[in-house]
């Protein structure tokens, strides 16, 4: 009675913009059969009616006035039942994925691709596309084909940096500034630039880490946004704080002792009329027409936020909270190692996995990658564990033997995601009838924080056991933010390659669609 009434409300109204833009963005997710997808598809709406309903006063009061035996308070109970099915549509969706198998691979294998290969530290090389229209990146893929691992490798086009870590971001974001104003207007746009709306992977501080929220996801709330530009406004010495306003949250920076508040996700920041000085939260908050005169980026004709929503935002005085950024201990790089044979493919598109915090709404656009390398597995007694660390969150995986044998290997082998206790895994065949360990089952999809690592080991079944390790392929499948990848473009491409290892030798493939 209660979810048929629920499902029947038709008319809900969403508690903020983002959030409502949001919710319109149609799934792109598909599980190729069209009546799985079309019943995932109900359980999508209802979801999204269940967690409105959960925000609207008047929905609650209309909803509680014709069901009086519901319990209370009622926007907690619908919005428990919000996520509770959210979480069960994001197992159904994981389900149909692990169904469909590895299949879906990140990189077109027809697509047309150049390649060029590349070693040391350091080597500039140039991809001439003089010739083809635009191109639409598809993806990208880094190959070790030599004799030693490579430690950090790095690729840019245009002879820039990358986004490896904090100071590359602000190499990027701050080329060419002077000044603090300056500064801070740049890096406003450029997380403008770099980021989308959209429902957070993690609701912990991971995504206000500026490297994980720029190269792993690219989208998030409000309060991603603005911790992530405070975090590196303080990167740069200078003094940030966040507003906690009523359904929005926004950052500020101090530039020459007064406060500005410059907003990422509402892509606007606001200047005083006659001094134009960037205002402050307070200032804005006393002068609230003020608000009807935006900056916004260049090239937009209107403001992403007009002025009938933001008003009440900075108005509401009375619950507006500033208080000291709010991030992780420790702020990532994307660092990592190839060793000989090891690929790692990353593309612009996606094949439906992502971690989502047993959240029901997809984000606008996301990309998948995937990690493949063998593994010498130590079963001895004394063996220590054997670590696969990648910067981008782990979403699936699987460990291939070679064995096509009548029984499975005889030994039980554990894995272990970051965060997360010992699971033991349980031999499969695969689609080439090899015995196979399927790692998804021990990575923390729909957990609070996704994984970077994980630790397999081995335990033999039987005292007649010979072999001194276990050989596998692994297979690992990623995420990946789409903007923070290398694209190519029409004409001359420079194309940068660093890495911290001098005998490192790569074959790098770049995959696209010429038109």
């Amino acid at each position: 009675m209660f979810l048929l009434i629920v499902a029947g409300m038709t008319d809900v109204s969403a508690a903020t913009q983002d959030e409502t833009e949001a919710r319109a963005t149609p799934a792109e997710f598909s599980t190729g059969d069209a009546t799985l997808d079309q019943q995932l598809d109900q359980l999508r709406q209802l979801t999204l009616r269940l967690d409105a309903l959960a925000e609207t006063t008047d929905g609650v009061a209309w909803l509680s006035s014709g069901v009086p035996s519901l319990p209370s308070p009622l926007p907690n109970t619908l919005a428990r039942a919000a996520d509770r099915l959210g979480q069960e549509l994001m197992l159904l969706e994981h389900a149909s994925l692990a169904l469909r198998g590895f299949s879906s691979h990140p990189r077109p294998r027809s697509a047309e691709h150049r390649s060029h290969a590349v070693r040391g530290t350091e080597q500039r090389s140039t991809l001439d596309l003089a010739e083809a229209a635009e191109p639409i990146n598809l993806a990208f893929e880094i190959e070790n084909v030599g004799t030693t691992a490579i430690v950090n490798p790095r690729l840019s086009v245009g002879g820039g940096p990358t986004w490896f870590d904090m100071d590359s971001l602000l190499t990027v974001a701050l080329a060419g500034t002077e000044g603090d104003e300056q500064r801070a207007v740049a890096l406003w746009q450029f997380l403008v630039d770099s980021r989308s709306r959209g429902d957070p992977a993690s609701d912990l501080y991971d995504l206000h880490d500026p490297v994980r929220l720029l190269n792993v996801f690219g989208y998030g709330y409000c309060d991603d946004a603005a911790e992530a530009y405070a975090v590196m406004v303080e990167a740069l010495g200078m003094s940030a704080r966040v507003w906690w306003l009523n359904g929005h949250v926004v950052p500020e920076v101090q530039i020459d002792g007064r406060w500005a508040m410059l907003d990422p996700d509402g892509e606007a920041y606001y200047r005083h009329p006659e001094t134009g000085l960037i205002l402050g939260v307070e200032q804005l908050a006393e002068n609230i027409e003020l608000l009807g005169t935006p900056v916004i980026p260049a090239g937009r004709s209107k403001a992403l936020y007009p002025f009938a929503t933001v008003a009440p935002l900075f108005g509401s005085q009375e619950d507006n909270l500033a208080r000291s950024p709010r991030a992780p201990a420790h702020i990532a790089t994307m660092s990592y190692v190839l060793l000989p044979g090891d690929v790692l493919t990353l593309s612009w598109h996606h094949s439906g996995w992502r971690f989502a915090n047993n959240r029901y709404r997809p984000p606008n656009r996301w990309g998948n990658g995937r990690f493949t390398g063998h593994r010498s597995l130590d079963i001895s007694v004394d063996s220590k564990p054997l670590s696969v660390d990648l910067p981008y969150a782990l979403l699936a995986g699987r460990a291939r033997s070679s064995s096509t044998a009548p029984s499975p290997p005889a030994m039980t082998v554990f894995a272990r995601a970051t965060g997360q206790a010992w699971v033991a895994l349980t031999w499969t065949r695969d689609e080439d009838s090899r015995w196979t360990l399927p790692l998804t089952d021990a990575l923390p999809l729909g957990m609070a924080i996704p994984a970077y690592s994980i630790l397999l080991r081995v335990e033999p079944s039987g005292s007649n056991h010979t072999d001194a390790s276990l050989e596998l392929e692994l297979e690992l499948i990623v995420q990946v933010a789409p903007r923070s990848l290398p694209a190519l473009h029409a004409g001359a491409n420079e194309v940068l390659w660093n890495s911290d290892s001098p005998d490192g030798r790569a074959i790098v493939r770049h995959y696209m669609d010429d038109r």
